[in-house]
């Protein structure tokens, strides 16, 4: 399943049509969404980052507590300002991290 962070927005609409999703997605913009996900997930941030706080831009999801909450393969994100803190804590939880730049990546290529 692919575990996208964000709010439904037209920006993130464009997004979900833009690209091919080799599983099962769905959208969460809080926390009290993911009590009900079970499996492996991709997490996929097109657009935040992670605050000081821990809190995911825009969401009410806290990026350690997400991690701590489902079984994250990895960590795929669009946001070249979020990659400090998100390699950061996705090394300190031992998850892969992925940098991808949207606006040059492949849309035949599956997320």
């Amino acid at each position: 399943m692919k575990l996208i962070i964000g709010n439904m927005s037209y920006k993130l609409r464009d997004f979900i049509k833009k690209y091919q999703f080799d599983s099962k997605i769905m959208v969460i913009n809080k926390m009290c969404n993911v009590k009900t996900i079970k499996g492996e997930v991709d997490i996929i941030i097109p657009f935040g980052k992670v605050e000081n706080n821990g809190l995911i831009t825009n969401t009410q999801v806290n990026m350690e507590e997400l991690l701590m909450s489902v079984d994250a393969k990895i960590i795929k994100y669009g946001n070249i300002a979020a990659k400090d803190k998100i390699e950061e804590i996705a090394k300190r939880y031992e998850i892969d991290s992925l940098y991808l730049n949207f606006s040059t990546y492949n849309r035949n290529v599956k997320l």
